[in-house]
């Protein structure tokens, strides 16, 4: 722990401080680590006195702020006599919290309520930021957990998700503190921290060490993949979460869990990342833990902006029982044959993941893979529960048509391709043809539900006198304005987006590599492979990717058909 004044100017510094009427006896420490500065802010005797730490640019400053009290003058608060916050701090334009709302925020994490917990903790910054110590918020008092300790011991990792969604926004802390890109940097680093690696009153577990205790791997995916998480932590008899795995979990496949957890708090991974701001640029790395979500990559050749040093999470392989088996994953994806080659020159957006894809199915290696229409999050495809996510997401997609009246241009005019009614009969002997060849309409107004030939067929001739369909189903006479009907609805969207792009190939191609019984357990997912696969390899290759020129020169000259 490095405590002395002496420290380099460009480099941030932080001082520990009394609130209030305690100020003076504030100690005279400063911290060159944030890590450190907390933990001392947390001892005992610092906590009795109200201690907080403030991050400054140099030493000179920390020590003129412990000195006088006083620090560069903030442009978002007048302190006066009577304001409780300390010098420099914002005001907050949210309320506090009640018990009976921490009580209903507990609840709707229990009880996997995610629609509720979101309208709360969206409605309120302060359900989840303990704005007056820039810590993680309490939300039940006697054992000093925090939302994750919550969600982390009772398995809830849409809760978890939706959580760090907006923990690693900040928009969301601009929101709650109203002050600079800056100034809330830093408070999201020290919220981050704390939500991670605060441990419980009790027994003195981190979320890492409940998570492994009540045995929910899919949590600690989550846990490991952020940045600020320390997985070193030890707990009150001095265990890691590694000691603990499954120690409070009872079901019949506990082994297996064990199993599962041990590799991913013990096991290797082969990472690929790519650079947030060029797609093209990757990086591939083996490593002995699970992959973090963002890497920044100290390289000299790279410009002094922060968001082009950042490299984001698209895939990972593992995990591996030793670093050997990691190492040999590493060299036959980075280090392929020609043609194997091929596939990532000519494919930037996805041929190091299909490349990868394919080599972890020969291999029985996990997959899991980052998809943008899903938040980025991974998902692996051999899993009943990442089906069921983008299971969900079509589902969502097709519901959301029902009603156009709020649709975009864009969306009434979605091009669609007609297939036939024997795509359902012969879809597994067709997934992989590319020499099929199906009529494809552009900019056809979508009038029906069923969007095949026949369905086309069969709503006309239900226009017609003699339809055997009016034959059979004949009603009495009544006037026009009786039958009048509504017309129907444009069909449920097919595509990841509003037409077919290249997504939706490289979805397909990767769905490809299931077995059918899989795909027939989800609807909507098989709804979607039936459609990509009545087109041709040369069709589906010719599709634009999302943010091309292509498509948005398609979009905005594709004319408008509107329903009076």
């Amino acid at each position: 722990m490095d405590r002395t004044p002496e420290h380099d100017f460009g480099s941030p510094v932080y001082a520990v401080y009394y609130a209030d009427q305690n100020f003076a006896n504030s100690p005279k420490d400063i911290f060159t680590e944030l890590k450190d500065a907390a933990k001392f802010a947390k001892s005992p005797e610092a906590k009795s006195n109200g201690a907080r730490f403030k991050r400054f640019p140099s030493t000179q400053e920390a020590l003129s702020f412990l000195a006088s009290g006083d620090a560069c003058p903030s442009p978002f608060v007048t302190s006066t006599a009577d304001d409780k916050k300390p010098v420099g701090e914002p005001k907050i334009a949210f309320p506090s919290l009640s018990a009976p709302q921490k009580t209903a925020l507990k609840k709707h994490v229990e009880k996997d309520e995610i629609e509720q917990f979101c309208d709360k903790i969206d409605s309120n910054p302060r359900y989840i930021i303990n704005t007056d110590g820039d810590t993680a918020a309490i939300i039940m008092e006697g054992f000093r957990y925090n939302i994750l300790h919550l969600a982390a011991k009772s398995g809830k990792v849409l809760a978890i998700d939706e959580l760090f969604k907006r923990l690693n926004s900040v928009d969301y802390y601009l929101k709650c503190y109203g002050t600079s890109l800056e100034d809330v940097a830093f408070r999201k680093q020290n919220i981050l921290n704390a939500y991670l690696n605060t441990p419980d009153k009790g027994s003195c577990d981190t979320p890492l060490h409940m998570a492994a205790k009540f045995g929910h791997p899919e949590v600690i995916k989550v846990l490991l993949s952020q940045p600020l998480l320390d997985k070193t932590l030890r707990n009150k008899e001095d265990k890691l979460a590694s000691d603990v795995i499954c120690d409070r979990y009872n079901g019949e496949d506990k082994t297996t869990k064990k199993q599962e957890i041990a590799l991913l708090l013990n096991g290797w991974f082969v990472a690929l990342y790519r650079n947030s701001l060029d797609a093209t640029n990757t990086r591939v790395d083996s490593i002995d833990h699970f992959p973090k979500l963002t890497i920044i990559v100290n390289n000299a050749t790279i410009s002094s902006s922060p968001d082009k040093a950042k490299y984001q999470l698209a895939a990972c392989a593992g995990p591996f029982l030793s670093q050997p088996e990691a190492d040999m994953f590493y060299k036959e994806w980075t280090t392929s044959k020609k043609e194997i080659k091929e596939i990532k020159l000519t494919d930037s957006e996805k041929g190091y993941e299909r490349v990868g894809r394919q080599l972890a199915k020969e291999k029985g290696i996990i997959w899991n893979e980052s998809w943008f229409f899903i938040d980025n999050r991974l998902l692996n495809l051999e899993d009943d529960s990442s089906l069921d996510v983008l299971e969900s997401f079509f589902k969502s997609r097709r519901s959301g048509s029902k009603d156009n009246s709020g649709e975009s241009k864009e969306n009434i005019n979605r091009r669609l391709s007609f297939g036939s009614d024997s795509d359902e009969e012969d879809y597994q002997g067709r997934l992989f043809d590319d020499d099929v060849e199906e009529d494809v309409f552009e900019d056809a107004p979508e009038f029906f539900l069923d969007t095949s030939l026949n369905g086309l067929e069969f709503q006309l001739e239900k226009l017609s006198l003699t339809s055997p369909i009016n034959l059979i189903k004949r009603e009495p006479l009544m006037c026009e304005d009786d039958r009048f009907v509504t017309p129907p609805s444009s069909p449920p969207p097919i595509y990841v987006l509003n037409e077919p792009t290249k997504t939706d190939n490289d979805l397909f191609l990767a769905l490809s590599l299931l077995d059918r019984q899989r795909i027939d357990r989800c609807p909507s997912i098989s709804h979607f492979m039936r459609k990509i696969a009545s087109l041709s390899a040369k069709v589906r290759m010719d599709w634009p990717t999302k943010d091309s020129p292509r498509r948005n020169r398609s979009i905005s000259r594709r004319p408008l058909f509107q329903l009076d």
